[in-house]
């Protein structure tokens, strides 16, 4: 649990092209993925967010929201928030980035590009063609690219402040815990859900 082993984890798996999360996305990218792109990398930073937090998956969004403001270039500072909002909220849980009614019957849209194109409007707010929505404009590639700079960013702190390395192996430990039954305190598990799936898991062992 010394920095030389998270660096090479960070390295290896977040760092590499040969396999993990990078060749993820800049598989997609080359293949034209849409939607994927924006979905992944907010995700990803969602689980590097309880590493930086040492909270496994016990972190919250605003763990998220200081892990992109902290490693992330200055532009994403302010729209951080609003990168959770509308692209990583939208997108895991609707599909598509979500619009926002804004006071005064504006509305705030979406707009997503992959390639290298419109990358000088990546984070900035456009006109659309109606004249009561304005977008926010993500480009896929800059992402990932920014993605990539914050995981390098991220390595350099573990190696060189304990702090930060404390919280890594705090975080990866706690991802590593499983969730007790419990603990699972959602609406839509009930009592006999619970029940079912113990005696499910039970008679498993027993046939083994």
């Amino acid at each position: 649990m010394n920095a030389a082993a998270a660096d090479k984890y960070l390295r290896e798996t977040w760092s590499g092209t040969a396999g993990g999360p990078t060749a993820t996305l800049l598989g997609l990218l080359s293949r034209g993925g849409y939607f994927e792109v924006p979905h992944l990398v907010l995700t990803y930073v969602d689980y590097l967010a309880g590493l930086s937090a040492g909270n496994g998956r016990a972190h919250k969004f605003s763990d998220a929201i200081a892990f992109m403001r902290t490693y992330f270039p200055d532009a994403y500072r302010d729209v951080a928030p609003w990168l959770v909002i509308q692209y990583r909220h939208g997108l895991v849980h609707e599909y598509d980035p979500k619009v926002i009614a804004i006071t005064g019957g504006l509305k705030l849209g979406w707009a997503l590009v992959l390639g290298s194109e419109n990358r000088h409007r990546h984070l900035h707010f456009v006109q659309s063609d109606a004249r009561d929505v304005v977008l926010l404009q993500i480009s896929g590639a800059e992402l990932v690219t920014d993605l990539q700079a914050a995981v390098e960013l991220f390595r350099t702190d573990i190696t060189t402040r304990p702090d930060v390395l404390a919280k890594f192996w705090a975080g990866f430990a706690a991802y590593g815990e499983p969730e007790t039954l419990e603990s699972i305190d959602k609406p839509y598990i009930t009592d006999t859900d619970r029940q079912w799936l113990q005696r499910a898991a039970q008679g498993a062992v027993r046939a083994v």
